[in-house]
């Protein structure tokens, strides 16, 4: 073996490590040693090109579950540079559908959309070529076909599909990930967690507890299996179980689920990730549910607080807590702090989601009511 191809084979040991770290839970340390594993094999001046691309692409997945989105665009951007070319095809869909993840993460759904739809295309024509490695949906492993390529895209699709209320489109765009996933790994794997997650809140949306309870409960059971319990793609699926639950009436379950949820991401992610915003909005919906009102502000508020300061004041992911705690105020004599929250709800989200009409609907019953 050359020297240039042993430095290429460590440098690839050490880039499944970091990955490994991540799968581990353990966000901040696979992103450190990312960064330094990349250093220092730029400065060895062996990296392989491939390597190098597959390194962006994870550390820029790192950044992302992390909240750092300015970082995780620059090794995306940086990522596409490199993958000009037919060549490239099976790493460029990967790039351009990690963009589309980040923009669609950022609220930016028109960019998400048509990064996503080129990389749908591109991924249709692959079908058996080349696509970089198939052991991670960004990175890792070595080169080879990934018949998950195409599913991983599909899946982004139905979940951009989902969060902009065009819930027809999204079902099929789930099922076709699901059946291409089951087909390559079986049903016990995170990747059919996640579509099973997915499906769960889709048939959330739609009003079909019945489904989206069973879809909930799957997912669970597969994280819990494969990842174990107090990892943070477990944690996510429980914090999303919970708030089916809540629907159900079972609070004490929701609220046992969100809190170890917490638990979870506050040590994996920090106090003051978007991911936390979320499961606080979930567990004020529990304590609102069972009578709680006081708590149930205060857990909003804190709710608030997190998302503006992760995600910025204009955010679409805003919109659902603006709407429960205005719906809060004004079902308890506040109509006065109500008003404000639901008209700053309805600029947030586009004029046919299906949020935005509850939220009109909420705020004209309000008015109705005040002047009577």
């Amino acid at each position: 073996m050359t020297d240039s191809a042993t430095d290429s084979a460590t440098d690839e040991m050490r880039f499944a490590d970091v990955l490994r770290l991540r799968r581990a839970g353990r966000i901040t340390e696979a992103c450190q040693s990312g960064h330094a594993v990349l250093d220092a094999s730029r400065a060895s001046g062996q990296l392989d090109p491939v390597t190098e691309v597959q390194a962006l692409l994870l550390l820029s997945r790192l950044h992302q579950e992390l909240g750092e989105a300015d970082t995780c665009e620059s090794l995306l951007t940086e990522a596409l540079d490199k993958t000009r070319g037919p060549e490239w095809l099976g790493l460029r869909v990967r790039a351009l559908h990690g963009l589309g993840s980040l923009r669609l993460t950022l609220g930016r759904y028109d960019q998400a959309e048509e990064l996503l739809t080129e990389a749908l295309d591109l991924a249709e024509t692959l079908d058996g070529a080349s696509t970089g490695p198939a052991t991670d949906a960004s990175t890792g492993g070595a080169e080879g076909t990934d018949p998950l390529l195409l599913a991983d895209v599909a899946n982004e699709l139905g979940v951009l599909y989902k969060t902009t209320g065009r819930l027809d489109e999204a079902h099929p765009m789930y099922l076709r990930a699901l059946k291409i996933g089951e087909a390559a790994l079986g049903p016990d794997h995170p990747k059919i967690a996640t579509l099973h997650h997915n499906l769960g809140g889709l048939a959330f949306a739609r009003g079909d507890l019945t489904e989206a309870l069973r879809q909930g409960q799957l997912s669970v059971a597969i994280r819990e299996r494969v990842l174990g319990p107090d990892h943070i793609e477990t944690a996510a699926d429980q914090a999303a179980l919970a708030a089916i639950l809540t629907e159900t009436g079972d609070h004490e379950q929701a609220t046992d689920l969100l809190e170890h949820s917490l638990s979870v991401f506050q040590q994996a992610l920090g106090p003051e990730h978007p991911e936390i915003g979320s499961t606080l909005h979930t567990l004020a919906a529990v304590q609102y549910r069972a009578g709680n009102i006081a708590n149930a502000e205060s857990t909003y508020r804190r709710a608030l607080a997190i998302k503006e300061k992760a995600l910025g004041p204009t955010h679409p992911d805003l919109a659902a807590t603006l709407n429960n705690l205005a719906l809060l105020w004004h079902k308890n004599g506040r109509p006065d702090l109500a008003e404000p929250a639901y008209r700053r709800c309805l600029t947030l989200l586009p004029a046919d989601h299906p949020l935005r009409h509850a939220c009109a609907h909420n705020l004209d019953r309000m008015l109705a009511e005040s002047t009577r």
